[in-house]
């Protein structure tokens, strides 16, 4: 689970911001209203969900490319183009820690214009794996000739280069960054950009495997749905189409309805069907604007009942969004909203809404983001 995410010098971000995905110090989670929006058995209590709000072009969606442009860097090697930096930055800077059982890796990197490294470092539970600096490397559990000879600049992660010298604590650290999934605006979206309407083995496996999980998750969309069912599309690609079957009172049978023929909703659901599935399995899902094509209730259905809910035992869902029937106290704490919004130099910045005074009025906390309390 992602405890900690900080981004600086990244398309509109500037100065570093920094996100907590777990109860702020000395928050009282335990019998509070909130005491399943957290994973209390963690030593870290980590949010099961986190929800950014923000105005258009704020950066909302810029926090979770960064996300994504990280994992990118850790699983190919590649850094982003130059035309990723910020406009007033000659830096780039990620930061992520992760949980791994009772165990937390924190790692950081931060590269400039020209392709290199500036620092990096990797640290299990506050411990130095290693740290690389003004080109130097250091280690203690590197002999120092491996240290000698992997400080010099470099336009890769040196993590990736030390893999096999460190390859316990970069297999679990790497472990634990694959269960972080990343969909970005659209890429769901079954009629965009030519993407077909067939489904893999794996996600027809996975949704017959948590058939009933599967319904339940459709259901909070369409309550008439009462079954699903694959019919093979091409053999050689082994790709499959899903049908959605509702029951017919006028008919007192069910009828069958491929997957085109269903409202924007159905769809997004479905094509993120095995991706929310997995949140059960412990992984962490981001999206960009779950909520769109998504009525209010179905959302409030799928928080309450299957994401800040006894049964999710270990995943998370983080979404940004415009429904602002979701900057709702009686559903999340405070401490699990962040509001996005861009300073006097157009740079996004980042706030908990537990940063801002929520007594001093009785206005609903939407009137307050609609007339702009808690824009910086």
């Amino acid at each position: 689970m992602i405890l900690n995410f900080a981004i600086e010098g990244f398309t509109s971000f500037n100065e570093r911001q920094e996100i907590s995905f777990t109860a702020f110090n000395k928050q009282r989670i335990k019998n509070t209203k909130y005491e399943e929006n957290y994973v209390l058995e963690s030593p870290f209590r980590e949010c099961k969900s986190i929800l950014f709000f923000g105005n258009n072009a704020v950066g909302k969606t810029n926090v979770i490319l960064a996300l994504s442009t990280l994992r990118y860097i850790l699983n190919t090697g590649k850094f982003p183009d130059p035309r990723w930096f910020n406009w007033y930055n000659t830096q780039m800077g990620f930061e992520l820690v992760v949980s791994k059982g009772r165990d937390y890796y924190e790692y950081k990197i931060k590269i400039n214009r020209d392709g290199y490294i500036v620092s990096e470092a990797l640290l299990k539970n506050e411990e130095n794996i290693f740290t690389f600096d003004s080109n130097i490397l250091q280690s203690e559990l590197l002999d120092n000739k491996i240290e000698e000879i992997y400080s010099i600049r470099s336009t890769s992660p040196v993590l990736l280069k030390l893999k096999d010298f460190i390859h316990k604590e970069y297999d679990e650290f790497m472990e634990a960054v694959k269960k972080i999934s990343v969909v970005i605006t659209n890429s769901y979206d079954l009629d965009d950009k030519g993407l077909r309407y067939e489904f893999s083995e794996i996600t027809k496996q996975k949704i017959e495997t948590n058939k009933a999980l599967a319904l339940e998750l459709l259901q909070q969309i369409d309550s008439s749905i009462v079954d699903i069912s694959f019919k093979l599309y091409d053999l050689e690609e082994k790709t499959y189409e899903i049908y959605l079957h509702r029951y017919s009172r006028r008919e007192n049978n069910n009828i069958k309805q491929n997957i085109a023929d269903e409202s924007s909703g159905v769809k997004k659901i479905v094509s993120l069907l095995a991706k929310l599935l997995s949140i059960y399995d412990g992984e962490t899902l981001v999206i960009d604007e779950l909520d769109s094509s998504i009525s209010t209730r179905s959302l409030m259905l799928i928080y309450n009942n299957m994401i800040n809910n006894g049964r999710n035992r270990s995943g998370q869902l983080i979404v940004s969004t415009h429904n602002l029937e979701l900057l709702n106290l009686d559903l999340f704490a405070p401490e699990q909203i962040y509001i996005l919004s861009k300073n006097d130099c157009l740079s996004t910045e980042i706030n908990s809404l537990a940063d801002f005074d929520l007594r001093s009025s009785n206005k609903r906390l939407a009137v307050k983001f609609l007339q702009r309390e808690f824009e910086v």
